[in-house]
């Protein structure tokens, strides 16, 4: 998502601001089959999902749990073969709670955006077992200014792009998203005019015999330097 270029008719770019989709219009759920549970007495129970061979992004899970009154600790690992996992989200807490007559309710813990095939949920003990889970994808919300009629391209993709920062003086705090219309991105196409850009190779790898010349003198140097120590000693 750092790499996102939005460009108007005029080649000009446009400045905008990224943020999930934190309503029920936008989200969707994603087809989960848990695989495997396990538990480690007094101390977490452990969930993996697959979510399928069809490469999905997900970036929410809700845990459904059998009790109420808990705080509980939650780690979210993926895995491409469910064999090498990495952390994408740590220390998140899912509760609830009643606190001066009000109730603090939150199942949800939301990681990046991932594409792994695996997902292994970690849910340290405070309260009964987690009952089922939901894996869910918030899309992404790309807020612009923009005139109606208007054209614009979105270019994404580059590996070595930069992250964009607008300063935009506090702009998303005074938007009503529910009152913004929509703009829908038509079907992907190649840039003709995207060419890589070629990083100079560093001098090392550039001039490898130049390595290994100078450690053979260096090796040379150091004999001679020995043969003369031993003959002074002897």
């Amino acid at each position: 998502m750092a790499d996102l270029r939005l460009i108007d008719g005029s080649g000009t770019e446009i400045s905008y601001i990224l943020q999930k989709a934190e309503t029920r219009t936008f989200r969707s759920t994603l087809p989960t089959s848990i695989i495997n549970r396990g538990i480690d007495p007094g101390r977490f129970e452990q969930i993996v999902c697959d979510v399928g061979k069809r490469v999905q992004v997900s970036n929410q899970v809700v845990l459904y749990t059998q009790t109420t009154n808990f705080v509980r600790k939650t780690d979210v690992g993926g895995s491409a073969d469910g064999k090498n996992w990495i952390i994408i989200r740590s220390n998140a807490y899912i509760f609830d709670q009643r606190y001066q007559g009000r109730e603090l309710h939150n199942l949800v813990v939301s990681y990046p955006d991932s594409t792994y095939r695996y997902l292994k949920i970690m849910v340290w003990f405070d309260g009964g077992a987690v009952r089922s889970v939901t894996l869910r994808r918030m899309p992404r919300l790309l807020i612009f200014s923009g005139s109606p009629g208007e054209r614009h391209r979105l270019f994404f993709g580059n590996a070595e792009g930069e992250p964009r920062n607008y300063d935009l003086g506090g702009a998303k705090e005074k938007l009503d998203l529910r009152k913004l219309p929509l703009a829908f991105l038509q079907a992907m196409k190649p840039n003709p005019s995207f060419s890589p850009l070629e990083r100079e190779k560093p001098w090392t790898e550039r001039h490898p015999v130049l390595i290994w010349v100078a450690l053979g003198v260096g090796v040379l140097l150091l004999a001679g330097l020995l043969i003369r120590t031993v003959r002074n000693v002897s």
